[in-house]
Formats: structure tokens, sequence, C-alpha cells
């Protein structure tokens, strides 16, 4: 559970969410507690199935593929800049004249999507590291592996940090000045 027993007394805006808005943002929460670990897992197994099939020296910077080391870049960039403008711009958007408890579940769905869209970069980018990594089988494409899955799993919210965006975002579309 992600905070069940907190959206019952009521949300830090002063606001007193529904118990099936409550449970909503919990699945919400939950969703994500499992699809960025999933991402992780798989590209480890594939980079398993790399290892498997592994024939060689590891080269220590020799011949990286650059194309790969620059979507690693590109994709870092999107996951930590471009991500969470889009998330700020998906929130501030959106219908009017909703309820809380409508505008606290739409806010969770759209922090949901933008952390596995985000997340779902980090790992492509990832994958495209281990292929390189298999026709180079040098070392700096697993490192850049590693880190890109460190930020993967660096991007799930404990719960607290998810009940507090979701808080901001229902106080700054209620017109609640400070969310704490």
């Amino acid at each position: 559970m992600c905070f069940g027993q907190s959206i019952n007394q009521g949300s830090s805006t002063g606001m007193q969410l529904s118990d099936e808005a409550g449970q909503k943002i919990s699945e919400s929460c939950r969703a994500i507690h499992i699809i960025l670990p999933f991402l992780a897992i798989s590209s480890v197994i594939y980079l398993g199935v790399v290892f498997s099939e592994f024939d060689g020296p590891i080269l220590l910077n020799k011949q990286p593929h650059r194309e790969s080391l620059f979507f690693a870049g590109l994709a870092f960039f999107t996951a930590t800049v471009l991500a969470p403008y889009f998330q700020r711009s998906m929130l501030a958007g959106g219908e009017e004249n909703k309820t809380a408890d409508q505008y606290a579940v739409s806010g969770a769905k759209n922090i949901q999507y933008s952390v596995t869209a985000a997340s779902i970069v980090l790992v492509a980018a990832a994958c495209i590291n281990i292929a390189a990594f298999r026709t180079t089988k040098d070392a700096v494409n697993l490192v850049v592996v590693g880190l890109l899955l460190v930020a993967v799993l660096t991007r799930i919210p404990t719960q607290t940090a998810f009940r507090r965006l979701v808080d901001e975002f229902l106080s700054q579309r209620m017109g609640t000045d400070d969310p704490l």
C-alpha cells in the first residue's frame, strides 16, 4: 500500500479525498513500483544472455560504440530534463471544473505515465549499449549500462514522494498556495 491510511485522513492541502480516489492513487503508485523494476530486470536478463555468449577479453576504452554512447547521453538528458518539463506541462493542462478527487487521480496517472515513459527511454538506451558491448566488447558500454539502470531505479518514487507530488499538483489546481 502506497499511502492508503494517510489518504483517508485527507491530503496535506486540507482537502478530504474519497476512498475511491485514494485507491486509484495507490494503484498508480504500485504500478510504478512494479513496472520500473521489471524494466531494469529485463535489461539485466538481456545482459546475462549477452554474457552467456561472450567470447574473448573485455576491452577498456579501445573501440567503444560512439553512437550508443551518444544515445545514452541523449536518453539521460530526455529523462532528467525533458520528462520533468513535460510532466509539469501535463499536470498544468487539463480540464477545468473537476473535483479534488478527479484532479488528484488525474495527477497521479500523469505522474505515473511520465515516470514510466522516461524510464522506458533509459532502458532502451541501456539495451542499445548492451548490444554495442556485444559487438565491441568494450567495458565503457557496460559502465554506461550500469549508470542507466541506476537512473531507472532511482526514478522509483517513495510512497511519501509520490504523495507529495500528487498533493503539490492538487494544491496548484485547486488554488492553494502551500501544499505542505
